[in-house]
């Protein structure tokens, strides 16, 4: 897995804060590893583009995703800055990472760089231990076992994301807990409405941050 950053160029349009091509050596089915963080289909906080949505060994080609956050000093409850990311996969195994941000206790440029940092991890390059679970699958034998490595041998390209954003994830699935379905998903979208401050994302995308 390699992380390229781009050089930026201030005259275009929308010009974004950062940008780099992430190279995960593998096949990757953006819409089946990042589909599972976003809250339905009315999430302003994540979205992702299915594009043709091919999957298999060819990856997903022409996917995409929103996304929008807050990040946050490790060292204080302080936010940082707010954090628009968008995502296009390129060809097999390689992901484009944009991205616009307003700082609050950071620069726009070390947002920027932070979140940059984050974007392997999202797309699941953390995620290890295929291989052993694999050959426990082969070594098991049942139904169940035999059916389940037949889908990962369908779908290589499906990895484990890793947001960095533990509390968000936390209200959501709590929310989900406590109430119905719809419910939960209603009350996630009036919390992001309800946090969001004036950007030109918004306009642009509709995204509002958790």
């Amino acid at each position: 897995m390699t992380h390229q950053p781009l050089t930026q160029d201030s005259a275009r349009p929308w010009a974004p804060d950062g940008e780099a091509v992430v190279d995960m050596a593998g096949p990757v089915d953006l819409p089946r590893t990042l589909g599972i963080i976003q809250r339905g289909s009315g999430d302003p906080a994540f979205r992702v583009d299915p594009g043709v949505w091919r999957g298999g060994a060819a990856g997903s080609p022409g996917a995409g995703a929103w996304a929008c956050f807050r990040m946050w000093s490790p060292q204080s409850s302080r936010e940082l800055g707010q954090v628009l990311l968008r995502l296009d996969q390129l060809d097999v195994s390689r992901v484009r990472a944009r991205l616009w941000c307003a700082g609050v206790e950071a620069s726009s440029e070390e947002l920027a760089t932070a979140a940059l940092e984050r974007v392997p991890a999202l797309l699941g390059a953390e995620d290890e231990g295929w291989e052993d679970f694999d050959l426990l699958l082969d070594a098991l034998g049942d139904d169940q076992s035999t059916a389940l490595a037949r889908i990962r041998r369908r779908h290589p390209g499906v990895r484990l994301p890793a947001t960095g954003q533990l509390l968000d994830q936390l209200v959501t699935v709590t929310l989900e807990q406590k109430v119905t379905h719809d419910q939960a998903r209603h009350a996630g979208v009036s919390c992001c409405a309800g946090m969001e401050s004036a950007r030109p994302d918004r306009r642009r995308t509709g995204c509002g941050c958790r």
